[in-house]
C-alpha cells in the first residue's frame, strides 16, 4: 500500500516537505511566530493546495489544524511583511479561506476546528488581526 506522499509523487504533483512548514507553527504555540518563516509557510500552502482542499478523511485532523495555525500566524504577522510578500500571502490566504468555507458549508466531524473558530479565522485573514488566544492555539497543535 502506497503512502500519501507516494500517491502524490505518482500523480506528478509536488511533494511538500511538511516538517519544514509545520515545525515553526508548533514552536510558535509556545513563543512568538517569526515573520521570517512566512515565505516557507506560504510556499507550502500554495504548493499543496490540492492536498489541503481535497484529502482523505484520515488526514482531516492534520490539515484542519494546519489551516487554523497557518491562518492565525499569517494574520498575526501580516503587518510586518514587506509589500513584495503580499501576492504570495494573498494566494495562501485564498486557499485557507476556501478550506474554511468548505468546512462551514459541509461540516466534517473529523475537522479539528469548530465552526466558531473557522469564522474567526476567516475574519482574521480579512482584517489582519487574529483573535485566537494561547489556549486555542495550543489546542490545534495536539
Amino acid at each position: 500500500m502506497a503512502t500519501a506522499e507516494e500517491d502524490v509523487a505518482a500523480s506528478g504533483r509536488s511533494v511538500v516537505e511538511w516538517s519544514s512548514s509545520v515545525r515553526p507553527l508548533l514552536a510558535a504555540s509556545y513563543a512568538s511566530f517569526d515573520a521570517r518563516d512566512i515565505p516557507q509557510l506560504v510556499a507550502s500552502i500554495v504548493k499543496s493546495e490540492a492536498q489541503i482542499l481535497h484529502h482523505d478523511k484520515a488526514y482531516e485532523p492534520f490539515y484542519s489544524s494546519f489551516v487554523a495555525l497557518s491562518a492565525h500566524y499569517i494574520a498575526s504577522v501580516c503587518s510586518q511583511l514587506p509589500s513584495t510578500a503580499l501576492p504570495g500571502v494573498g494566494a495562501a490566504c485564498r486557499i485557507l479561506v476556501e478550506f474554511c468555507l468548505l468546512r462551514l458549508e459541509a461540516p466534517d466531524e473529523a475537522c479539528a476546528v469548530s465552526q466558531k473558530h473557522l469564522i474567526l479565522l476567516i475574519k482574521a485573514m480579512c482584517t489582519g488581526s487574529s483573535e485566537l488566544d494561547r489556549t486555542e492555539i495550543i489546542t490545534f497543535t495536539r
